[in-house]
């Protein structure tokens, strides 16, 4: 099986992935990136790593040859195209079968579907090709009801996300298990300081459960625009000296400073497409405490079982995070289950199979989707 996927450049998120297809028996992938990135602010592009993507953006021969597997390859995936939207013509002209994935629509709120300029663009992105062989993959748990309110079939989206490296095993489980008996009330988040995250609302929870006796501790990862502001407001509400802020954090630093929390905190709203750290939160054995708003939760997050989700303001999360302050074994056993989740049902691994399966399936005229994870009904 020849299986390609095109989008703007190639990152970290997209290397487990894109390993995972490398390593399948009878499957030949191709990653073609349609954008020069060296040297771009934010724009972190491994295109000259790794010997399995096509540079589109070098020359005519690169060009033709991303041409001719958007064309001949048993399967396409279609990401971010950079605006050339020429692959995807050219490929639904054939009459194959091929996916594109994709974030919400409506970000910005449901009314952005009555602007002209945005209703154009879905329909060239994917209005025109709802009577072809093409499939949605929603990386995130909203693409399919905002398709929908531009007429998009729901039967043609399948659950999708993003699949970050969450290599865990038995004996690393325990060792987080360990760090985190020891640090039962440390709580963290990590993300750009910037007003669609609302980190005042996490210091706000804080502030309330602090009058209530509770004593947690928040480190906060991460730089922006908004972090005067929110110093200022720790101080204000009198718990500066619970609320750490450590700036920006290597990956790697990230990371370690989950496995040495017990608690997540992730509040973004709407306009979060995924939020690839809840991933990694849950693959560090935390419990997750999340905006429903975000793309990621519906799919990853099963309410009190492997973290817990909140819906609205600053009351809603405060009362998840009174929960687990006071109930110490469903915190620990919230945290286990999200690394299952993430290591098993929500892997990259498990995003690549089915994938690879549901191809094969429409391949032989068969019908075939998994029950729950990647690639099942969205």
């Amino acid at each position: 099986m020849r299986l390609t996927f095109f989008s703007n450049y190639f990152n970290a998120h997209q290397l487990p992935l894109a390993l995972e297809f490398c390593a399948m028996e009878g499957v030949d992938y191709t990653f073609v990136s349609l954008m020069h990135t060296e040297g771009a602010v934010g724009r972190d592009s491994l295109d000259a790593i790794y010997p399995f993507v096509l540079r589109e953006y070098e020359g005519t021969d690169q060009a033709d040859e991303a041409m001719r597997r958007a064309i001949e390859d048993d399967v396409v995936v279609f990401g971010d195209m950079a605006g050339k939207e020429q692959y995807v013509r050219a490929r639904a002209k054939t009459g194959k079968m091929f996916f594109r994935y994709a974030e919400r629509l409506l970000k910005r709120g449901d009314w952005w579907r009555f602007v002209p300029p945005k209703r154009y663009r879905t329909w060239d992105r994917f209005g025109r090709y709802k009577n072809s062989n093409m499939h949605v993959l929603c990386a995130s748990a909203y693409t399919a009801r905002d398709l929908s309110m531009f007429g998009f079939p729901r039967s043609k989206c399948l659950k999708w996300g993003y699949f970050p490296q969450v290599a865990t095993n038995d004996a690393q489980y325990a060792l987080l298990s360990s760090q985190k008996s020891r640090c039962a009330n440390t709580v963290c988040s990590v993300q750009r300081l910037i007003p669609l995250k609302r980190v005042d609302m996490q210091l706000q929870a804080l502030g309330l459960l602090k009058q209530e006796g509770f004593d947690l501790h928040l480190r906060i990862a991460g730089d922006g625009p908004e972090r005067h502001r929110l110093e200022c407001l720790a101080i204000d509400l009198g718990i500066s000296d619970r609320v750490h802020f450590l700036g920006e954090r290597s990956h790697e630093e990230a990371l370690l400073l989950m496995s040495d929390s017990s608690i997540f905190l992730a509040t973004s709203n709407r306009s979060e497409g995924w939020g690839a750290t809840i991933n990694e939160a849950m693959a560090m054995g935390c419990c997750v405490i999340a905006s429903s708003e975000m793309g990621s939760v519906p799919f990853l997050i099963r309410d009190g079982v492997n973290g817990l989700s909140f819906d609205g303001g600053c009351e809603s999360l405060t009362s998840k995070l009174r929960f687990v302050a006071t109930h110490l074994d469903d915190l620990r056993l919230m945290g286990k289950n999200a690394v299952e989740t993430v290591s098993t049902d929500w892997s990259a691994a498990s995003a690549a199979v089915n994938l690879v399966r549901v191809a094969k399936a429409q391949m032989d005229r068969r019908s075939f989707l998994p029950e729950k994870g990647p690639l099942s009904r969205a």
